[in-house]
């Protein structure tokens, strides 16, 4: 008998506890969650790339460019017709790649170069332009095949070596 009342006085002396001390605010802030600070972004550590001009000859960076050029056109011929921003991105690359050949070269080798260019954009505004149901027309695929043909013929790095520019000497300064 003696157990059941104090089992009971623990129960009622424990009960009059929690209601003695009700909700205060520092018995709340006990089992608040209390959340991480918010730290920003890490600091941006800036890296200078080279200016590519400066370490590599103009023929080098020709010939880098012409090779990554055909392995873009390859892969848009590959996919052509499949998924439109995929096109669209295979394009953006291979224009980009014969942007940078274009840079290296002068003369005739240039403003042929600059047509195709030329022709390649018109090709990419059309496929920008075009509907959510993305069908490739046939004249399209006939027109990138005729492309790639020709500079594959006719500018590879042995063919326009001469047009090929060289870097100026960058000047010394004392």
């Amino acid at each position: 008998m003696n157990s059941k009342r104090f089992l009971s006085a623990c129960v009622l002396l424990l009960a009059a506890c929690f209601l003695v001390s009700g909700c205060s605010p520092a018995w709340r802030k006990k089992f608040i969650r209390r959340h991480s600070k918010e730290t920003g972004p890490p600091p941006a550590i800036l890296v200078l790339q080279p200016d590519p001009r400066a370490v590599f000859p103009a023929d080098i960076r020709y010939r880098e460019h012409y090779a990554f050029w055909k392995s873009w056109h390859s892969e848009l011929l590959l996919s052509l017709g499949q998924i439109h921003k995929r096109d669209i991105r295979y394009m953006d690359g291979v224009i980009g790649e014969l942007r940078a050949m274009h840079a290296v070269l002068s003369g005739r080798s240039a403003d042929r170069l600059r047509e195709i260019l030329i022709e390649l954009s018109d090709l990419q505004d059309q496929w920008e332009r075009s509907p959510d149901t993305w069908q490739m027309p046939a004249a399209h695929r006939t027109r990138l095949e005729k492309i790639q043909r020709e500079i594959s013929k006719d500018f590879q790095y042995g063919d326009v070596k001469e047009a090929v520019v060289a870097d100026p000497e960058p000047s010394q300064q004392p």
